[in-house]
């Protein structure tokens, strides 16, 4: 069953988040939205996975 992730983290530690998340192979997606947050300041990611 698919599960959706979604975590806000400041957008400095994104680069590293994606590559750990990316390199699972049950994670089926993963979508970055820069400068949507506002409170707190940040991007949203969100992680499909099976």
């Amino acid at each position: 069953m698919p599960r959706t992730v979604e975590i806000s983290l400041p957008g400095e530690r994104s680069g590293e988040l994606l590559d750990q998340v990316g390199a699972i192979d049950e994670v089926i997606a993963i979508r970055v939205q820069k400068g949507i947050s506002l409170k707190p300041p940040g991007r949203s990611r969100r992680r499909h996975a099976h």
